[in-house]
């Protein structure tokens, strides 16, 4: 693999991972579920979410009722081969209404990443929720 081609890469693994929170934000759940391999799964609380149905389903019990916004930072990409990647990118979830956003969770994403055909997708997501210790009294 030549730099040109990490970069390319790293570059389309950045364009994923704001896809998948802008398409999930937005209620794009078809597109959302696109973004994963056919074979790909989430992870949160123990529990793997895995194939187009079930990710589906569970994005829309997420959504239900509840306004979400992802805000993303700090990921750090490792290109593995020309078609594996991993990496970690860190969140703050925002949840609320029309007039006011609060926090709701800060977790870190553990990814891995396959590259089909030209295009990078989610091949795992393991959530870790990161909820901060109580404050000293």
């Amino acid at each position: 693999m030549t730099n040109i081609t990490t970069l390319e890469d790293t570059n389309a693994i950045h364009r994923l991972l704001g896809l998948y929170c802008q398409h999930a934000d937005d209620e794009n759940y078809d597109e959302w579920v696109e973004l994963f391999a056919a074979d790909g799964f989430l992870t949160i609380s123990g529990q793997n979410i895995a194939g187009p149905v079930a990710l589906k389903n569970w994005l829309v019990s997420v959504k239900a009722g509840t306004p979400l916004r992802h805000l993303m930072f700090n990921p750090v990409i490792t290109i593995d081969s020309a078609t594996a990647a991993h990496g970690t990118i860190d969140a703050v979830y925002l949840g609320g209404n029309a007039n006011m956003w609060a926090i709701t969770a800060s977790p870190r994403y553990d990814d891995t990443f396959v590259k089909v055909g030209h295009e990078w997708k989610f091949s795992s997501r393991h959530l870790q929720i990161r909820m901060p210790s109580p404050l000293p009294a």
